[in-house]
């Protein structure tokens, strides 16, 4: 797959080749038939960066019994680990994990899209803070990812155009307090 992906793209190498699921349960793989494990998948990563094909390796969706496991067996640990995040799933367990072996976490669906954006994005909380940072012309949206980027995470939001592009940026820049943290923490389980 790595070095169809470098066909495909016309480049030498790839700077970051995630293993996306550590099995295909659940439908996550129609019409594939794959064999091995993920710890073979990982074990032909690391040799694919030992040849600087892949300069970084990383994992998604492994929660911290998986991690462990990884950081137990794997030669090169993982630079990136990609999990969901969103205030009413935050994944505090897998960014803990992260923090304490120096591995960087990246979120995804921080917008709630596995859950349900529109919910999220209109949820009461969300709005008082942005309210609150209206004259910055703050957003929900910019407010879900200021809220992950002040966690520690990267973020890796999709966008549709050059203005969506920038409105997500300006989410760095965007300096919620302490109460608020508080508040979009508290949306946990919700």
């Amino acid at each position: 797959m790595v070095r169809q992906s470098l066909a495909d793209l016309r480049t030498d190498y790839l700077d970051l080749f995630l293993l996306h699921y550590p099995d295909c349960g659940a439908g996550l793989c129609p019409g594939l038939n794959p064999e091995g494990t993920w710890q073979d998948s990982w074990a032909a990563l690391e040799e694919l960066a030992a040849e600087g094909l892949v300069r970084a390796i990383g994992v998604a969706n492994f929660d911290v019994v998986q991690l462990e496991a990884l950081r137990l067996a794997a030669r090169t640990p993982p630079a990136l680990v990609q999990t969901g995040m969103e205030p009413r799933d935050p994944g505090a367990a897998v960014r803990a994990w992260c923090r304490r072996h120096g591995v960087r976490h990246q979120a995804y669906s921080s917008l709630g899209t596995q859950r349900g954006a529109a919910a999220l994005l209109g949820h009461p909380v969300v709005r008082g803070v942005a309210a609150a940072h209206a004259d910055a012309g703050a957003t929900p949206a910019q407010v879900l990812l200021a809220w992950a980027l002040r966690h520690g995470s990267a973020v890796v939001p999709r966008s549709a155009s050059p203005a969506h592009q920038r409105e997500n940026l300006a989410a760095a820049r965007l300096a919620l307090s302490a109460a608020e943290m508080q508040d979009l923490d508290g949306l946990d389980g919700a």
